[in-house]
Order: C-alpha cells, then structure tokens, then sequence
C-alpha cells in the first residue's frame, strides 16, 4: 500500500515518482485528483486505487496510468465541508470494480454528490460493473448516499450495498443512490446487506433495465420502476417496489423471503399480473380501471390505499386475510372479490390514521 495523499508526481526517471507495486494486489492511494495531470510513466504493478475526495469536484483521467488498475475505491472524506459537493469522474477507466466508503467516525451526513464511471471502450454489448456502496459507520445516525450514478453505455451493473451496523434500525445501516443514469443498462444486481433504496425509477429511457436480481440482498430493497417489463428476483429482506401506473401482465416478481410489498395504480381497464409469487402486501390506488389479483398467491394483506373512481379487485386468494380502506373521493364505489371457491376468513379496516369516515358511494364484498 502506497500512500502518497496530494503529493503523487508524475513524469520520467528524475521527474515524476517511480512505484512498483510487485506481487500481490497493491494500493496506490492519493488526494482527490492533486497532481493527477501528467503521464506516470514509472508507476507500475498498481492494481487498486483509492481516491480520497476534496471540497471540489475529482476528475481521474486513467489513460495517464501505464497499467490497466482493476479497481477503483472512493474514500469521503470526515468533515462537513466534504459533504454533499464533491463529484468524481473517472475517465477511460478499464476497471471493473468501483467503490465508495464512508469514513468511520463523523456527526454530518455522508453524501457523494456524484460518481460518474466512463470506460475507455463501452462499444461491446456486453460491458459489466460492480460498484461496492460501504457504510461503514456502526450504529450511528448518518447514512450513505450517492446522489448520481452514472454509468452510461455499460449492460450489466452489480451494486453491493454494505453496512457495518449491527441492528437494522440504524440509519447508518442505509444506503442510498438517488439517480441512477445508466442508459444501456438491461441487468441490474443487488447483494449486501444494507438497507438499499434507489429513489429516482428505473425502466426510462435514463435506465432501460429489465431483469432486477435482488436474491443476494439480505436487508431491505426499495424500487421504484417505470417503462420496462420487469423481471424482478427479490431476497431475504423486505422488498418494496413502487410500479406507479406501469405494471402490467408483463411484469414477473418473485419477492423472496421476508415480507415484500409491491405498489401499483390503477387507471383503465383490467391489469392481471401474470407471475407475481412471494409477495405478502399489495398497495392499490384506483383512479379508474381494476385489478385482477388471482395470481398473487401469496398475498396477505391488501391495502385500497386511494380511490378517486369506482375500483374492482377480483380473484383475491384465500390468503388474504386484512384488507384496508383509506382516502377515496367523488364517492366511488369499490367492489372486492374474492377467487371463486376462495375459504377465506378476511378483517375489512379503516385505513385512515385518523379512523375518519371514508366517503365512497358503497363497499362491496363478494
């Protein structure tokens, strides 16, 4: 392990600084991009680099390394003022792990306004990445996020997100990617065991992903999707995706263990997920249309989040046993129904916080 903080020279023999990394899997360490302007010639042997950011923007252009470096580590710095401006742009990278690591100790949020990754050549259709998204503070009240990732022109990308906390109810077991740009993407993996959201949806034209594999994830997931057809594989944690006005019979989710919740709205005609397995909780908001929920197998509880038009729920399986009403307004009528057959036992509440009266035309059960 090399580290050289803002002190790294580039340049020839008697110039610039001469490492060789040898045997081994050998660390060059530096400040930000200080000094990171020039050829260097003489540094050998470096399979990981780790960037240690600054108050400004970091941009490492990697064709001024002899050598292809395989992995790429972000290191935050620990006070506030590294906090919530900092960008780094990797350049003609041809690495193929990326991370980014909190400091262990520190009172401000933890936040990396943006990584952006540009590989040198991304004209296969085959490019993949795994980005490592660390926190690595223990029980402690900052989580972990990147504001963009961006990692345009690449199909596959792995997103391990990592916590060191040792309970799940502390905020820095969180792990966060707000945008994630990403224009070629169609797979998407997440392991680790963090709470990991993406905020921004994927399945846009910003991230046409299609297949989501989520299996090695062991805490919670939270997604939010739009446009694509997904195929969504979820883990032993609790799933939560959001579908918006998208889903359809299209769709494929396999929740996993724990105890996921899938989203939807609903605003013309009949939607019926065709395969949607180990899903306990589905969260429905009608402005028009209906669901037909004869395929959700493993459905528990359903909650008529909204309804602003008459609604249809049909096909509800014998295992469904809580249903809950909220908010409705211009007094809809709302029509569940259960799978013919179904010997289902089922409590109807009141979903309002607040018990208010729900003001629908009629609630009918059949």
């Amino acid at each position: 392990r090399f580290v050289f903080a803002g002190n790294l020279v580039d340049g020839i023999a008697g110039v610039g600084d001469s490492i060789t990394g040898g045997d081994g899997t050998d660390t060059l360490s530096i400040l930000g991009d200080t000094g990171v302007d020039g050829a260097f010639t003489l540094v050998t042997g470096i399979e990981t680099l780790e960037i240690n950011t600054e108050t400004t923007g970091d941009t490492i252009d990697f064709a001024l390394f002899t050598d292809v470096i395989s992995t790429v580590n972000t290191v935050l710095g620990d006070t506030a003022s590294n906090n919530n401006d900092t960008v780094v742009t990797l350049t003609d990278t041809q690495a193929g792990t990326y991370g980014v690591s909190t400091p262990t100790t520190g009172t401000a949020a933890i936040t990396l306004a943006g990584l952006t990754i540009d590989l040198l050549d991304a004209t296969a259709t085959t490019d993949a990445i795994a980005v490592n998204l660390n926190n690595t503070q223990v029980n402690l009240a900052n989580a972990l996020t990147v504001t963009t990732l961006t990692a345009n022109d690449i199909e596959t990308i792995t997103i391990n997100a990592d916590s060191a906390s040792t309970t799940t109810t502390a905020v820095s077991d969180d792990v966060t990617v707000t945008t994630l740009a990403a224009d070629d993407i169609t797979t998407l993996t997440i392991t680790g065991d963090a709470d990991f959201t993406i905020t921004n949806a994927l399945g846009a034209a910003t991230n046409p992903v299609d297949t989501v594999n989520a299996s090695a994830a062991t805490d919670a997931v939270n997604l939010t999707f739009s446009g694509s057809d997904i195929t969504y594989t979820g883990g032993s944690g609790v799933d939560t995706l959001a579908f918006g006005t998208s889903l359809t019979s299209a769709d494929s989710i396999d929740g996993g263990d724990g105890s996921d919740v899938v989203s939807a709205t609903f605003n013309a005609g009949t939607v019926t997920p065709a395969a949607m397995t180990s899903v306990e909780t589905f969260n429905a908001t009608f402005s028009g249309g209906a669901l037909n929920a004869s395929n959700l197998g493993s459905l528990t509880t359903l909650n008529l989040d909204n309804a602003t038009a008459s609604a249809v729920v049909s096909g509800i399986p014998a295992t469904t046993t809580t249903i809950k009403q909220s908010a409705t307004a211009n007094a809809p009528s709302i029509n569940i129904q259960y799978a013919t057959g179904a010997a289902a036992t089922s409590s109807w509440t009141n979903g309002e916080l607040d018990a208010a009266a729900i003001a629908n035309g009629a609630t009918t059960f059949g």
